[in-house]
């Protein structure tokens, strides 16, 4: 995407817009941010939606001041974005005149236009479920869920208010889209107002848009209600997941708190009485939202009447879109920010860092901090504002993806030596609309149906594997999932505390390796073996293995935490995994943390397991987390792990690739040994190569340097063609 603007006079707004619709932006808001507009020249102001110039109307700009009094209208079209509801708008001062709005001359017309036909659509964002579908770039927030008993039929009902009814065509219609998310069979019924007006069978996970006609007649003005029944057909019940439902109707022209959005459906010129202004309202056609249009000529009949009529004339060759608000429905900003184009300038081909990091204003403090630390290691630092990537990368607008295109940006274009490390510095979770949580998204996780089996995860690997469609890394990656500027100064002291450790600390000679029950996912204990062996050539090894040489999970707990409280370099689990847990049986739990005393000796945790590497989960702290975010120095000190399913054959060539960096060549950077394991994963040709590829993350800091001797290495990233 395109950078926002950069003026040459450095007088920059930004407007976050929140919903569609014509708003406006007064000199007393302009005013209200500090700005001093006595010597600012209306006619210079320039409007643009994300990158690209957008029009306006501003009324009092004739006389070449910006007067109390005088305003900015402008259209914010219908617009969707995954990772937020907020638009970005900015307004410059240039140094040429902005984009208006043109006008529609007054028209003529003979014959009165009634009605119009509407569409009114229903749709919450309530439930979450990542493997329905499992593949595709596809929503995956649903409304409800139906699910019948075994005698029973099971409903849900809907209920949607419709702005006044008028006569119509015979049928209105229906649509609605539901999904099955079991196995089975079931027959969907669906009334409006008591009748039915359709009914469909659905099958096992297969998706239905379904369309009906019904009696038009059957609707009226205000509340309607649509019954939504599921019957179970044969043995199986399966569960109808409902994502949306809409009407098609004929209505009046009638406002809603001083709005209306309206087609006229038919082309040449019509009157159109519009109620419900109170005053004369604005009427664009935004038919083209790049360019709209501002009608004149409009007249209010009657307008000592309680409920007086605002008539135009529609003349299109065309069926236009119109928007139209009275001074009562003009929108205002959701957010309105003083924002200078920042320095340094991300896409300046003059820029080089060799270590980044990537941070929310409210933690900066924190990153600058480490950035300052790593600066006198050697290292070429740079801390890139969050907003900023935004600004620079994405017109404004939140989101991963601009993420990924300032990383791969700097990988192509910035001076050499190109970067090497990327931290990102904040949480995330799989829910940044806050449809179902409060707790805010600090710093986006790149969310993509890549696992066969759960289907969407955080892809972090996306913000790392930049030349190329290939999984393979260009960059180095991690993430410290903090929630505030006190989680990230802790973990920036217990990073660099841990760096200070003597080499020849006894506990940094420790590897404990805890391992689930053999079963048919893998025979754990083998797999531990092989780590054991290759480990032990230069550490020492202890184990704790679920039915081996332990018979219980809180015999092996016990055991476990015992140990790692005397500290522990490396400990390493094998086996299945939750984002909470080792084990079916909990050999590690969330709740076992906070007891943890390893104090000043965190270690380097390795969790060859499924869904073990998941931190974008809402609603409490995952088992890394809590091992990472523990103070005093105690828990660990970075997390390698899968943001989804692992599989025992693919997990234990990370491990082996970690393993053999780290004991038989010295690395000593968390980071190398992290892609070491990624990329003995990757260049096996196992048959999951590519998805555990992408989703082996590692969370901590890849610049972290391993208290151990600097042992003679070698490091090969992928050749970037520039």
């Amino acid at each position: 995407a395109l950078p926002a603007p950069r003026p040459a006079s450095d007088w920059r707004v930004r407007i976050g817009v929140s919903a569609a619709g014509l708003h406006q932006l007064r000199h007393e808001d302009l005013a209200g941010l500090g700005l001093d507009l006595a010597g600012v020249d209306p006619r210079l102001l320039q409007l643009y939606r994300q990158a690209q110039p957008a029009a306006m109307w501003v009324e009092g700009e004739e006389d070449g001041s910006f007067d109390p009094g005088d305003r900015l209208i402008f259209y914010a079209p219908p617009w969707f974005a995954r990772d937020t509801v907020e638009d970005a708008f900015w307004l410059v001062l240039g140094a040429e005149p902005g984009t208006r709005v043109t006008l529609l001359p007054a028209g003529q017309a003979e014959h009165l236009l009634p009605a119009y036909a509407d569409t009114v659509r229903r749709e919450e964002q309530l439930l979450y479920y990542p493997d329905l579908p499992l593949q595709g770039a596809v929503d995956h927030w649903y409304w409800a869920s139906v699910r019948p008993g075994r005698s029973a039929a099971a409903m849900r009902t809907v209920n949607f208010q419709l702005y006044p009814v008028t006569w119509g065509p015979i049928n209105a219609t229906l649509q609605l889209r539901v999904l099955g998310k079991d196995q089975g069979q079931a027959m969907v019924r669906v009334r409006i107002n008591g009748f039915q007006a359709g009914a469909f069978g659905i099958a096992d996970k297969q998706g239905v848009e379904f369309r009906a006609a019904f009696p038009h007649f059957l609707l009226r003005s205000g509340a309607n209600q649509a019954e939504i029944e599921v019957e179970r057909v044969g043995e199986v019940s399966n569960t109808i997941v409902l994502d949306w439902i809409e009407i098609e109707y004929v209505r009046q022209f009638q406002a809603t708190d001083g709005r209306l959005r309206f087609d006229v459906d038919w082309p040449g010129a019509w009157r159109l009485h519009l109620l419900g202004f109170e005053t004369l309202p604005y009427v664009w056609d935004v038919s083209d939202p790049a360019q709209p249009r501002m009608a004149t000529g409009l007249q209010q009949l009657d307008p000592q009447e309680e409920n007086p009529v605002t008539a135009f004339v529609s003349a299109s060759a065309t069926t236009p879109t119109y928007e139209a608000a009275s001074e009562q429905g003009l929108r205002h900003p959701s957010r309105l920010t003083w924002a200078p184009a920042p320095t340094p300038d991300l896409r300046s081909p003059d820029m080089q860092a060799d270590y980044i990091i990537i941070s929310p204003a409210a933690f900066l403090p924190a990153a600058n901090r480490l950035a300052a630390y790593r600066a006198g290691q050697g290292l070429t630092t740079l801390v890139a504002p969050l907003d900023q990537i935004y600004e620079s990368f994405a017109g404004g607008v939140a989101g991963p993806q601009a993420l990924h295109d300032f990383s791969l940006f700097a990988l192509a274009n910035w001076r050499s030596p190109a970067p090497a490390y990327v931290l990102l510095l904040g949480d995330a979770h799989y829910d940044p609309k806050q449809y179902i949580t409060a707790e805010p998204v600090h710093l986006p996780a790149f969310l993509r149906s890549a696992d066969p089996w759960i289907g969407e995860v955080a892809e972090e690997n996306y913000f790392a594997a930049l030349a190329g469609d290939d999984p393979a890394p260009d960059i180095l990656l991690g993430r410290l999932p903090v929630q505030s500027l006190a989680q990230a100064e802790m973990l920036v002291d217990k990073l660099i505390a841990y760096e200070q450790v003597a080499p020849d600390a006894a506990w940094l000679d420790r590897v404990l390796l805890a391992t689930d029950d053999p079963d048919n996912a893998g025979n754990f204990h083998a797999l531990a073996d092989e780590m054991a062996r290759l480990a032990g050539r230069a550490l020492t090894v202890e184990k704790f293995y679920l039915a081996g040489n332990y018979a219980t999970a809180a015999g092996l707990r016990a055991g476990l935490l015992a140990s790692w409280n005397q500290g522990a370099f490396l400990v390493n689990y094998i086996g299945h995994g939750h984002p909470s847990a080792w084990a079916g049986e909990q050999i590690l739990r969330v709740s076992d943390v906070a007891g943890l005393q390893n104090q000043g000796r965190p270690a380097v945790v390795l969790a060859m397991s499924s869904l073990n590497g998941i931190y974008y989960w809402p609603g409490g702290p995952s088992l890394l987390e809590a091992l990472l975010l523990l103070p005093e120095g105690r828990g660990a000190v970075g997390y390698v792990a899968s943001t989804g399913f692992g599989i025992s054959g693919g997990n234990a060539l990370v491990n082996e690739g970690f393993l053999d960096a780290v004991v038989n060549d010295g690395e000593v950077m968390l980071g190398k040994a992290v892609l070491r394991g990624k990329m003995h994963l990757y260049t096996q040709g196992y048959s999951y190569t590519e998805f555990l590829t992408r989703l082996y993350t590692l969370i901590g800091d890849p610049a972290t340097r391993l208290p151990a001797p600097a042992w003679p290495q070698t490091f090969y990233l992928p050749l970037v063609a520039r």
